[in-house]
């Protein structure tokens, strides 16, 4: 990042800092879920503390999304059902649908289906993620949060940023990062890396959010997650969810697709049963 574009970065921060700060119950399920001393009972007591974030667990350990069926009454048996990482997921998942509420700054860009594209992204990253051996909590929660650069751009230059969405549909208009970069002065990468700094996510989430569009200057896990990320924004707008201003209809490049050891039928199965995944996760994202 250039030492403008850091600057950039910085301000929009510090400027949003109300919205860019996670809520204590979220942040406190997810130290906790990221400590490998945690027990069953130390997540039950802080999601009992909350009434929303109970209600939610157990709406979603009830929904088909994780594929346990029957009526879960305690938390305690939806925290040991479901895992550590899933509660902490719909602990974040509740934080960050509130910055997807925003009013829409332009006629073809609305938060509430960035929110669906990103939940798109999410369901396609977790099926890809099981057919590759990755950890589909860590690639879920990836995909919610891949664009929330864009929810920071939102609130941070609205104005520009309905500039950045007209180019997009003028000619020969380019890449989205570029006319970002050009119009505001940072991309949405840039802003959601530091945003993911600040919400203190592990080092590997942040760099694959900073270049899931350009994976190949990421290595190990990172690049990994970055790839799946990248993917399944492409999968997202194929099945034409939310908002799809990105790729362009495009389809995956089959480099991506080899490096995940992936076939196109496998692709082509994801796009198939996404739209019923994004259905089966209404209780985690909403």
């Amino acid at each position: 990042m250039s030492t403008d574009s850091n600057a950039v970065v910085e301000a929009a921060l510090d400027r949003i800092n109300d919205i860019a700060t996670l809520p204590e119950i979220a942040r406190a399920v997810m130290a906790a879920a990221d400590n490998p001393e945690t027990s069953a009972d130390d997540v039950e007591q802080l999601v009992s503390s909350d009434a929303v974030l109970a209600a939610r667990v157990l709406k979603v350990v009830n929904s088909s999304f994780y594929g346990m069926p029957g009526e879960v009454g305690s938390i305690h048996q939806a925290v040991v059902m479901l895992g550590l990482n899933a509660v902490k997921n719909i602990a974040i998942a509740a934080s960050l649908g509130k910055l997807f509420r925003g009013t829409s700054i332009h006629d073809f860009f609305d938060a509430r289906e960035l929110w669906q594209h990103s939940t798109a992204v999410a369901c396609a990253s977790r099926m890809l993620a099981k057919q590759v051996g990755v950890d589909p909590e860590q690639a879920f929660l990836a995909g919610m949060l891949h664009k929330v650069g864009l929810v920071v751009e939102m609130q941070f230059a609205p104005e520009k940023l309905s500039q950045v969405i007209d180019r997009l549909f003028e000619p020969n208009a380019g890449r989205l990062l570029d006319i970002e970069a050009e119009i505001i002065g940072a991309t949405h990468e840039q802003f959601g890396r530091a945003f993911c700094q600040k919400w203190q996510f592990p080092v590997v989430l942040q760099d694959a959010i900073g270049a899931h569009h350009d994976p190949k200057v990421l290595d190990g896990e990172a690049r990994r997650l970055a790839v799946i990320i990248c993917v399944s924004n492409f999968l997202s707008d194929a099945a034409g969810v939310g908002y799809i201003g990105t790729v362009n209809g495009e389809m995956p490049p089959p480099t991506l697709l080899e490096e995940l050891g992936v076939t196109d039928d496998d692709i082509q199965g994801v796009i198939a049963e996404l739209p019923a995944a994004i259905k089966l996760a209404g209780h985690l994202v909403k």
